[in-house]
């Protein structure tokens, strides 16, 4: 089997300007990689599993664990969970729910191309610990015996958990995490052949096309769907203007403008199940 190394450095340089990035996207030297990691891993042979409706990482409890605040960003899920006599996180849980088993695949690879080790990573079914419809298990190289993190892709979900520090938490089951996230999946609903990914909706997006700061300017913003009562939003400020995005305390969210020019304001809005979708709208602020 045709396998190609590269220096870690560079590799990782190229996986932080690329983390998830399109074949039309990526440079030369990553699309390589990527093409020998599928090949090497044999993605073709891994079994695409029914689709489900998606991860509730923000609200998912594990004994014994104290979740922290989710993050999201664009699709991507993050989580850290620590001991309550401890003030960090001891492992982080990763996820992304895609639109098909491919999306998920496609997830998973990035992750096993971010590998600096040439060896191909140990599949979890083969360790005699399965995890997922495809996982994968990494040792840590600074303690010896112990996991680092397992990755693995259940139906059109992929979940990545991680420990934080291996020499200081050696004896963490890092398989047993992700069975149990598995399992989490697996506990989801399935979707019926050909329905559609749920996803919230922005059915309300809009500010004034034009204002003077440095006033607030209100955003008349509403999300549906079957988990928008828990949806999570990020804001992305993007153009020549400047400022951010607060909700004050009736729930109303307001655009507070430091500097002058044009906003391109996008919203991002992630459901309970881990979908997401997004919308932009433009705002001129002038001076005051």
């Amino acid at each position: 089997m045709h396998t190609t190394t590269y220096r870690p450095l560079l590799l990782a340089a190229l996986l932080g300007l690329a983390s998830f990035a399109t074949a039309q996207d990526e440079s030369p030297l990553l699309a390589e990689h990527i093409r020998a990691v599928r090949e090497q891993y044999r993605v073709e042979t891994w079994p695409q599993g029914r689709l489900r409706d998606g991860l509730t990482l923000g609200t998912l409890a594990l004994p014994g664990w104290e979740g922290e605040a989710l993050r999201a960003r664009s699709g991507w899920l993050t989580r850290g969970f620590r001991a309550p006599s401890e003030s960090a996180a001891t492992f982080v849980v990763e996820a992304r729910v895609g639109a098909s088993a491919q999306e998920a695949h496609e997830v998973l690879v990035t992750w096993l191309a971010g590998m600096s080790s040439t060896r191909p990573a140990p599949d979890t079914r083969g360790h005699g610990r399965p995890v997922g419809d495809a996982g994968y298990i990494g040792f840590s190289g600074a303690a010896r015996g112990a996991v680092s993190w397992v990755a693995f892709v259940r139906g059109n979900v992929a979940v990545r958990v991680t420990s934080r520090d291996p020499r200081r938490t050696p004896e963490l089951d890092v398989i047993g995490l992700a069975q149990r996230l598995d399992q989490t999946v697996l506990a989801r609903t399935a979707l019926a052949p050909g329905a559609s990914l749920p996803r919230p909706a922005i059915v309300e997006f809009s500010a004034p096309e034009s204002a003077a700061g440095p006033a607030p300017i209100p955003l008349d913003v509403r999300v549906v769907g079957s988990d928008a009562q828990d949806v999570h939003r990020h804001w992305i400020v993007a153009g020549t203007g400047q400022g951010y995005v607060e909700q004050a305390e009736t729930g109303a969210w307001r655009f507070h403008p430091t500097g002058p020019g044009r906003v391109d304001l996008t919203q991002e809005a992630t459901g309970a199940t881990g979908t997401f979708t997004s919308g932009t709208i433009r705002i001129e602020v002038a001076d005051d």
